[in-house]
């Protein structure tokens, strides 16, 4: 690319600029505009748009329910039932919730509970 007054923070989703003296913004991955888009209908362009709203919001509860099982795992590890009770009902409950809004699958989530079930009464057993 000799000669041309391209620089690498001018891309936008792998396209060049049409002109090359303009410079653009790089978009965001989460951001929604209809000329990024493939759809043609109407509709097509409203899931899309709601395709966004879902995948965000599911990130979001998925990642409570990392931090919430990552705390009670912490506190297992801690050896502190007193401290290790509460954690897993907050786990349980973000857990659950989380399945019920169909961010993860309720097996999952039913899975997950058990198993921190499981070590905390094995911690209690010794």
């Amino acid at each position: 690319m000799e000669g041309s007054s391209w620089t690498p923070g001018l891309q936008i989703r792998g396209r060049l600029p049409s002109t090359p003296g303009l410079a653009l913004p790089m978009i965001g991955p989460r951001q929604f505009r209809e000329r990024d888009s493939v759809a043609d209908h109407k509709s097509a362009k409203k899931r899309a748009r709601q395709t966004l709203k879902r995948t965000e919001r599911n990130r979001h509860t998925r990642s409570r329910v990392k931090s919430a099982v990552k705390s009670a795992r912490t506190a297992l590890d801690a050896d502190d039932a007193g401290e290790t009770a509460s954690a897993i009902k907050v786990a349980e409950g973000v857990l659950r919730r989380a399945a019920s809004k169909g961010a993860i699958p309720k097996k999952r989530a039913s899975r997950q509970v058990s198993r921190l079930a499981k070590s905390q009464n094995r911690l209690a057993s010794t």
